[in-house]
């Protein structure tokens, strides 16, 4: 039997072209999947991170339990205070307070909502359904204030419930914190002494 080596060749050559050519193909199509899915993922995150943002502009909920909270550390340092201030003000002496009578009252609920409403953002954020730089943009000193005023009933919440509550607001307002530092640290020191 006489080998025909032209015509394996051709063959041999068709088949790893074809082999080929249908691995190019897949790749291209894989990494096109890839390229959208991203870019649709980021225009997802921007539409629910603004779709965030404006429903706390219009909730009438919000914006009266916001309005609490902002009286309440107007008129002392924290609102845990603000929140003393108010029991004792409805005659609760404080021998007599008990947790039922804090989280019952108005401002605690109004407060929990504000603090829960944080909790929920940075949830998403680390979970990569909101984007962080927008809201950083939008909410960072708001967030950060907030958080220092609330600080003290966050503590006194985890201590009570022997609980990381809240662990997602606390990190990431004392990240936000932290890198606001940074900047104006850097924005004291010279350019040419940044480096």
């Amino acid at each position: 039997m006489i080998l025909n080596l032209n015509y394996m060749s051709v063959e041999v050559l068709a088949f790893f072209g074809a082999l080929f050519g249908g691995l190019v193909a897949m790749l291209g199509a894989i990494w096109a999947a890839r390229h959208n899915s991203g870019s649709q993922s980021r225009i997802t995150r921007t539409k629910a991170t603004f779709d965030m943002l404006m429903s706390k502009q219009w909730d009438r909920d919000y914006i009266e339990a916001r309005q609490k909270f902002i009286a309440a550390f107007r008129e002392n340092d924290t609102i845990l205070n603000a929140l003393k201030i108010e029991l004792k003000s409805k005659g609760v002496s404080k021998g007599k307070r008990k947790k039922t009578e804090m989280q019952n009252s108005s401002l605690h609920y109004s407060v929990k909502q504000i603090i829960n409403d944080y909790e929920l953002m940075f949830i998403g954020i680390n979970s990569n359904v909101l984007d962080e730089g927008i809201i950083k943009t939008f909410k960072r000193s708001m967030t950060i204030r907030d958080y220092e005023k609330s600080k003290t009933y966050i503590e006194k919440i985890q201590q009570d419930s022997n609980l990381k509550a809240y662990e997602n607001f606390v990190d990431g307002a004392q990240r936000w914190q932290k890198e606001r530092e940074l900047e104006e640290r850097d924005a004291t020191i010279p350019w040419y002494r940044r480096f």
